[in-house]
């Protein structure tokens, strides 16, 4: 019995120490899980002075951190992920050591008058969305750094003293949505890769010294000042001096689409959709080709855009039906953008020549076999004269209707 109850009274004493250690180790991993919300404090207050100059901000370790001024903090991990002091009469400098908060997402300082150069610490913070500098007194480059913010979806350092060229580094972060770096001191060109950024949907870079011309693809973007900018514009290696108004602008302009038609659209389909789609692609066409699509011109009278009108008054369920284009236009190749006329649609590109197409660009497969029902289609849109050699293209779902000599210009 005596050895029993020592048995038990020995597995009592080791259960304790169990719950001893698990008790110290969760009371640790506790501290540990609060330690990055006190760095963050400690990282702030270290800001402070540097950042705040004359100005004042309430931050001490007498209030609480989500209650300091212009300090988001997570309810969850107790992080620091906002930033926003926007015109609160800030005039120190920005502290390098706000690169530090890895979790921040937003840091706004616009509106104050910080000067000195943007740090490149900055670029530290890998999940950072917004970063607005705006109208203070920066000077210095924009740092290569800033490259590294792959989680950026706005970058606003407009209105400020910055000098140097827009580094290429910019051109890396495929989230971004809005760049602006107007009213600032900048020089060099402007690169080329920023239209390469399929989610950009603003850009504003006018107010600065930049030398050549801006990529042409970046007037597709719906919302630049491009054309206040005074920067000419790359058409295929040389200037084109008037640049094209935002697609935005052209396709909602009453003069080239109806207000009326607009009202009946479906979202995402209709002629704004068709419009933009059109002008997108040519952009990317030759300079040898010759349309009138623009703002000039209505867009039911846009060259070769054949369209089916829907029922008034709205004019529901109007679209492009298909295009006939020169060959002029897509001699190297349908513009890719095209794919976004979804449902059924034609394109006839008309060729003077007679003879065999050796120059067909070669993602275009032969079906000669079709081309009797093809001819029949083409008449509905009055194309009544054809002689055609038919293809399918490899990554577009329409028929692409070559058509040669009968009717056309020899």
């Amino acid at each position: 019995m005596r050895a029993r109850r020592s048995l038990s009274r020995v597995g009592e004493l080791l259960f304790c120490a169990v719950m001893l250690v698990a008790a110290t180790t969760a009371a640790c991993s506790g501290n540990g899980a609060s330690a990055p919300a006190k760095d963050d404090q400690s990282v702030l207050l270290k800001a402070k002075d540097e950042l705040v100059g004359d100005a004042e901000l309430n931050w001490g370790p007498s209030a609480e951190l989500n209650a300091w001024e212009g300090v988001t903090v997570d309810s969850d991990s107790e992080r620091v992920v906002g930033l926003s002091l926007r015109t609160r009469g800030l005039n120190g400098q920005i502290p390098a050591v706000l690169g530090e908060l890895s979790m921040l997402r937003v840091l706004s300082l616009s509106g104050n008058d910080l000067s000195g150069e943007i740090p490149k610490e900055i670029g530290e913070l890998a999940e950072l969305e917004t970063l607005t500098l705006s109208t203070n007194t920066l000077s210095g480059s924009i740092p290569n750094e800033l490259g590294n913010l792959v989680n950026l979806t706005a970058l606003s350092l407009n209105g400020n003293k910055l000098t140097g060229p827009i580094p290429t580094e910019l051109t890396e972060l495929t989230a971004l949505q809005s760049l602006q770096l107007h009213d600032n001191q900048l020089s060099g060109e402007v690169p080329e890769a920023l239209s390469d950024l399929e989610h950009l949907r603003l850009v504003r870079l006018s107010g600065n010294q930049f030398q050549g011309c801006v990529p042409r693809q970046l007037l597709l973007v719906e919302v630049h000042d491009l054309v206040e900018s005074a920067i000419p514009t790359c058409e295929l290696g040389r200037p084109q001096l008037t640049p094209f108004p935002p697609i935005s602008d052209i396709c909602f302009d009453d003069a080239v689409i109806p207000k009326m038609m607009q009202i009946g659209e479906v979202a995402g389909q209709g002629f704004t959709f068709d419009c933009r789609t059109l002008l997108q692609a040519k952009a990317s066409m030759p300079s040898s080709c010759d349309l009138n699509w623009g703002p000039d011109t209505p867009f039911v009278e846009w060259d070769g855009v054949h369209v089916r009108l829907g029922s008034p008054p709205f004019y529901q369920d109007s679209k492009v039906m298909g295009l006939e284009l020169p060959w002029d236009c897509v001699s190297n190749g349908l513009p890719k953008v095209l794919d976004d006329l979804t449902g059924y649609r034609f394109i006839a590109v008309s060729r003077s020549t007679e003879g065999p197409f050796n120059d067909i660009p070669s993602d275009w497969v032969p079906e000669v076999d079709s081309g009797e029902i093809v001819a029949e289609e083409l008449k509905e849109f009055g194309i009544e004269c054809v002689r055609f050699v038919v293809y399918k293209t490899t990554d577009i779902d329409y028929l692409v209707t070559v058509v040669s000599g009968c009717g056309m210009s020899e």
